[in-house]
């Protein structure tokens, strides 16, 4: 099959419900998996000539190779923490598979985000709240006095506060379940100079120095579906579709290095498992950030995190709804779905009314204000 063909293939149709089709998440992930590689061996040999044909810079065995090696690290990583009971030992493993022999000191990996380096220019954060929220402090992430409070979450450490954020008001408004629009609350986040999402182009030590990121997508995806998987029981105190998610994060925390002249990456980006963006009618990015804390302290909030991001005061949606603004074009988002699957310009939406309003606000830095 072209490239073209290959992409358009339903199994890229992320999120995946692997619950009524398999007996447990780990044969899901196993069995996905091997399809992916068999699709990958059908990809015809002159896509990977070098006279202007998509890929470029693998060959078919290489790529093949590479992808196999994603999927056998994915899949033992799973066995580790589900079948022997050893998370530390499941993280260690997945570590060690995706650790490479890099010109800075001696290690570098990769992060599995199909957007391996955009970190979005404007952030946004929603809260439910049915008390007026008036101070930035209240939209950052949970006060270290406050970590008892912290649930899981697919992209979570345990008791460890993480700084989520969405590049558009849309997804951070689905990611917590289409709330009355009365109790929500929003802030715009934008970064300071110098802040990015590393890339970090080895994996498994395979020409890293001449492989593209369309190669290492097509490489990655194995583990960029293992992370995609709906929850099967999502009231449930454990999910097995939440451990990769999580090891990924904690590397993430591991490996943090703000500032400075070092490679680094401060988080994960990562698609909306809310949003069903394989149905016709979703058009654009729709993408999450997580930005776990670099240390806990005894109380406020991270230092660091403060550091690198101002924000508006957060405002009701009903103040942004209401506003005589008029919405701009969204640079991201083209159209969405409503609940009755009608499309609809993003533009047309309050969502982009409401991110209008807020791009018209002032932004503070946290630190300078006074926290509560």
């Amino acid at each position: 099959m072209t490239l073209q063909e290959f992409f358009k293939h339903d199994i890229f149709k992320l999120p995946i419900v692997w619950k009524g089709k398999y007996t447990s998440y780990l044969k899901a992930v196993k069995n996905i998996g091997e399809m992916y590689i068999d699709l990958v061996n059908q990809i015809y040999q002159s896509e990977f000539e070098h006279n202007g044909n998509p890929i470029e810079n693998c060959t078919k065995e290489e790529l093949l190779k590479l992808t196999q090696n994603v999927l056998v690290a994915v899949v033992k990583c799973l066995k580790i923490y589900l079948v022997e009971g050893h998370p530390t030992k499941a993280y260690r493993s997945l570590s060690n598979s995706f650790t490479v022999e890099g010109k800075i000191n001696k290690k570098e990996a990769p992060t599995f985000s199909l957007q391996f380096d955009k970190l979005y220019p404007k952030c946004y954060r929603v809260r439910k709240s049915t008390e007026n929220l008036n101070h930035v402090s209240e939209m950052f992430h949970v006060p270290f006095d406050k970590r008892h409070l912290i649930r899981s979450n697919r992209y979570s450490i345990p008791g460890f506060p993480t700084l989520y954020l969405a590049n558009s008001v849309y997804v951070a408004y689905m990611e917590l379940g289409e709330l009355d629009f009365d109790n929500v609350y929003i802030s715009k986040f934008i970064h300071r100079s110098g802040v990015q999402w590393s890339e970090y182009p080895d994996l498994f030590n395979l020409r890293n120095e001449y492989t593209s990121s369309r190669d290492l997508f097509i490489a990655r995806w194995p583990l960029i579906m293992a992370c995609s998987l709906k929850t099967a029981y999502p009231e449930s105190d454990f999910k097995p579709e939440y451990i990769l998610p999580q090891i990924i994060l904690q590397w993430t925390k591991d490996r943090v290095s703000i500032g400075g002249n070092k490679r680094r990456v401060i988080g994960v980006t990562y698609s909306s498992s809310k949003i069903p963006i394989h149905k016709n009618g979703y058009i654009g990015e729709f993408y999450n950030i997580a930005i776990p804390v670099e240390r806990a302290y005894e109380h406020g909030y991270c230092p660091k995190l403060t550091s690198l991001f101002e924000l508006t005061k957060p405002i009701s949606f009903s103040e942004g709804l209401n506003s005589k603004i008029e919405a701009e074009q969204h640079d991201y988002i083209e159209s969405i779905h409503d609940l009755w699957n009608n499309k609809f310009e993003y533009t047309k939406t309050g969502f982009a009314k409401v991110e209008t309003f807020l791009n018209q606000l002032p932004c503070e830095i946290l630190n300078r204000v006074e926290q509560h």
